[in-house]
């Protein structure tokens, strides 16, 4: 292959691949790290955690994962990750059985999820991105859609 095809070739792929990934953050805002600023957040009940990190991550193909790592207010350190797409679908949690989320792009800058138990909802989320892409915040609803007083910010990491 000649020289200036292989530049052409490459400089293609190289476009495909900024483009991809572009892509994947433009389907997900939340693509990336994040913690919690508690002095941002209005939690309750109790004292809030020490520290929360969640990270999506773009899988490709559509499908996001998500990690969530917590120390809560005593010291105490847990897990969850659940892989999902953003098509309303529901995909399993490891937290506890037969409980599952469904998330689904609701704007460009917003999210929302629904939690279920034994095919029961259990409660729903709106997750948003500022505008400047530097801040996330969750509240949440119970199963009869009346929001939480609880608001958690996010700043990305």
């Amino acid at each position: 292959m000649p020289p200036l095809t292989r530049k052409l070739t490459l400089g293609v792929m190289l476009i495909g691949v900024a483009v991809a990934t572009l892509s994947a953050q433009a389907t997900d805002p939340r693509i990336g790290t994040w913690t919690l600023n508690a002095a941002k957040s209005t939690m309750c009940p109790g004292p809030p955690p020490q520290r929360v990190t969640r990270t999506y991550e773009n899988r490709g193909g559509g499908e996001i994962r998500w990690t969530m790592e917590v120390v809560d207010a005593k010291g105490e350190p847990s897990h969850e990750q659940v892989t999902f797409k953003l098509d309303g679908q529901d995909y399993p949690r490891a937290v506890a059985k037969d409980t599952t989320v469904s998330q689904a792009l609701a704007n460009a800058d917003t999210v929302e999820g629904i939690m279920k138990m034994d095919g029961k909802v259990t409660g729903t989320y709106t997750m948003t991105v500022s505008k400047d892409r530097k801040t996330m915040t969750f509240q949440g609803a119970d199963a009869q859609g009346r929001k939480s007083e609880c608001v958690q910010a996010f700043d990305r990491q």
